[in-house]
């Protein structure tokens, strides 16, 4: 039933068992598909990364990427989403942009959060907490409307250092389209 559906979802949202079992990666082409289910158009392009690593950490960045795109539904009047996953030693990038509307930046009051801008507050207390930075660029540059939000955290918090991350990089060098580089 669409009832029981929107429950799964919600649970979902909640605590993604996926990153348990399929790590980041799966866990985000997981709640992409959902968005694109919902009415959102979301593509998501991503540099494989190891199945396993800090769950937390995963999962920190995870709730960045789904703040951001909660943010492009309920906020931007967007009608396409792009997630990138680009994992360049020593950092993850993960960007999120829309072709929505945008907003003017402002920068968030810590001492007194708005109703609006506690997700904006709460994306930036994960990043400090990866030991990353973030970014939001509205208009995107280059364009009049859309918002980017860029993070970079540093590739050991998430995967520690050498071992699975370059096995999973170097596997798949060959299967990146050339405007990846």
């Amino acid at each position: 039933s669409q009832a029981h559906g929107e429950i799964r979802e919600s649970l979902f949202e909640l605590r993604p068992l996926v990153l348990e079992s399929r790590g980041l990666q799966g866990a985000l082409q997981t709640y992409i598909g959902q968005q694109n289910r919902r009415g959102l158009s979301v593509s998501l392009e991503a540099d494989p990364l190891p199945a396993h690593g800090d769950r937390k950490a995963e999962s920190a960045v995870f709730m960045i990427v789904q703040e951001a795109l909660h943010n492009v539904r309920k906020h931007a009047h967007a009608r396409r989403a792009w997630v990138r996953v680009l994992a360049r030693e020593p950092s993850l990038v993960v960007e999120v942009e829309d072709d929505g509307q945008g907003f003017a930046m402002s920068p968030i009051d810590v001492g007194s959060p708005t109703q609006d801008s506690m997700g904006l507050l709460t994306m930036k207390e994960r990043t400090e907490w990866l030991g990353g930075a973030i970014a939001i660029t509205s208009p995107r540059s280059q364009h009049d409307n859309g918002t980017l939000v860029r993070l970079e955290v540093p590739i050991k918090r998430l995967y520690g250092t050498g071992g699975a991350f370059s096995e999973a990089r170097d596997s798949s060098l060959g299967d990146r389209p050339e405007w990846w580089a």
